[in-house]
């Protein structure tokens, strides 16, 4: 079984890091006849250089894209192709009929729900793109119904959390002393700063907690063009409690010592899939406060392996997070609930399988 993926890149994001996810539980499986093309020179997790695929660079920014990638796709020669991004979508989908070989197609862009933010150009080549995949994939229920994705062609696979990366043990009190964290309490909204995520309610609610004298510190995990607009936000008198790390290698460090995660998002741009940030906070047993909609109630039970609230909704947030930190009891049954919801229905193990099984379905009816 020989799988082509087709990217724009590998960014840091959360699609990439599914894929990457992916890539690894593939290989553990003895899967190793994997290909990728890239239209950007730019792969940023660089995990991805220690398992078996082949990786290829064609420069979309070249005049002989098109034929380069053709050349390459008919020299690989691959029973399945799978495209990850709307953009790989439709160099493929313009390519698809000019190719030697018709492979299974699988398209697996959608990783969010966003369908009416999308400009009428774009929903034209998701429409074509539909007509042209034997199999469309997204990361969540919500984003299939939202994309208006044929049934006969859906499948959901959600996202899958590497279970050995809890087997480290990190020594959170030198984690603590390295950041800068000298409270008890350690609140952490691990994100870009981009506008779809909404740093303003946490930093708000956060400059709230710390003026009402508790004993935390609010980590801002990510970087992003909004970093420097976002940390103006803060009152300076508060930036001790309040710090920005920017872009992190290792987000598992930062994690070990959270003792809650928020996300807020931006609902007026953005509508999650299922988050990573989430779903890697879960499984670390860290109990989790999210903005409402998208795929984000897929995976959190309000009030039983985390809190849902409405969007920009700083009281909420402020309630939630002090219920945590004031009932210790609470906080350590979410937390047992959030891990054990990740390891019922969200491993790369699950993932990896549900992956393969399909795979083996399509090749069969194809």
């Amino acid at each position: 079984m020989r799988i082509l993926f087709l990217f724009d890149g590998l960014h840091r994001g959360g699609r990439e890091r599914r894929f990457v996810q992916l890539v690894k539980g593939l290989n553990e499986k003895g899967y190793t006849d994997l290909y990728m093309i890239s239209s950007l020179d730019s792969i940023t997790y660089e995990e991805i250089y220690n398992y078996h695929i082949n990786i290829s660079i064609i420069s979309r920014k070249e005049k002989s894209f098109y034929f380069r990638l053709i050349k390459k796709i008919n020299e690989i020669s691959p029973d399945i192709i799978q495209t990850w991004s709307l953009v790989s979508t439709c160099y493929y989908d313009a390519v698809r009929f000019l190719c030697k070989k018709r492979p299974v197609y699988i398209n697996s862009f959608i990783s969010d729900c966003n369908y009416q933010k999308l400009s009428l150009f774009e929903r034209v080549n998701v429409r074509i793109s539909y007509l042209l995949s034997n199999i469309i994939t997204a990361n969540c229920k919500t984003g299939l119904i939202q994309y208006k994705v044929p049934k006969s062609k859906a499948f959901c696979l959600y996202n899958g959390f590497d279970m050995d990366r809890l087997n480290t043990v990190y020594d959170k009190d030198s984690i603590k002393i390295k950041n800068s964290i000298s409270t008890k309490y350690v609140i952490s909204m691990f994100a870009r700063m981009q506008y779809h995520k909404d740093y303003r309610t946490f930093l708000n609610t956060a400059s709230k907690i710390i003026k009402d004298g508790y004993d935390v510190t609010f980590l801002c995990v990510g970087g992003g063009a909004l970093l420097n607009k976002n940390m103006a936000i803060v009152n300076p008198s508060y930036r001790t409690n309040i710090i920005f790390t920017g872009q992190v290698k290792n987000v598992d460090e930062l994690m070990s010592v959270s003792d809650v995660s928020v996300l807020c998002t931006n609902a007026n741009a953005h509508q999650e899939g299922i988050s990573n940030s989430i779903l890697e906070s879960m499984a670390f047993g860290i109990p989790v406060i999210a903005t409402t909609g998208g795929g984000t109630n897929e995976i959190v039970i309000d009030g039983y392996n985390g809190y849902l609230i409405s969007p920009k909704d700083e009281d909420a947030l402020y309630k939630k997070i002090l219920d945590l930190l004031n009932n210790e009891h609470l906080r350590v049954e979410i937390s047992n609930n959030a891990k054990k919801h990740i390891i019922d229905n969200f491993t790369l193990e699950r993932s990896t399988k549900q992956y393969i099984e399909l795979y083996k379905s399509v090749l069969k009816i194809v």
